[in-house]
Order: structure tokens, then C-alpha cells, then sequence
């Protein structure tokens, strides 16, 4: 996995050039939209890292990170469910 914590955007065609398979990995101060349009363009994941607070998982998932590493993974699956269940 490509670790991406600068704030350049990466063009999809620089990300096209990764090995199959790699995504990449952002903090949450890094993770732009723009980050995530140009991983999508090349077909990539997305992983934020760490977002530990209601509010910062709420940002991630709502900007369409891939996934989440987090040392909070209970208020992150209540989170799941409750924004899939509309709970």
C-alpha cells in the first residue's frame, strides 16, 4: 500500500502506474475530494487513517474513503449501522 500524506494531488495517470492491486493511504489531514477523484479515476482504494471521533469518521466515510483504520472500531461500526440502518 502506497502511503499518501502530502498534500499534492496525485494525477490518476501517475496512480494508474502502482503496482496492481496497491491503494493508498491517507491521514486525515491529507484526505482531500480531489484525493479520492483521482484514486477513483484509477480505480484505487482510499484508506484514512486515524480517524477517531464520531465527527472525523463521519468526514471519511462521507467523502467515500474505501475504509478506516482506527483505534476506535466500536464507534465505528455503530456508525456503519447507523448510517446504513438510518438509525
Amino acid at each position: 500500500m502506497l502511503c499518501q500524506t502530502h498534500r499534492r494531488r496525485q494525477p490518476a495517470g501517475e496512480l494508474r502506474d502502482l503496482p496492481a492491486g496497491a491503494g493508498l493511504a491517507a491521514s486525515m489531514r491529507a484526505l482531500s475530494a480531489g484525493m479520492l477523484v483521482a484514486a477513483a479515476e484509477a480505480d484505487r482504494a482510499v484508506y484514512v487513517f486515524t480517524p477517531n471521533t464520531e465527527t472525523e469518521l463521519r468526514v471519511a466515510l462521507g467523502l467515500g474513503a474505501d475504509g478506516v483504520i482506527t483505534d476506535r472500531p466500536d464507534l465505528a461500526l455503530d456508525l456503519r449501522r447507523r448510517l446504513f440502518t438510518g438509525d
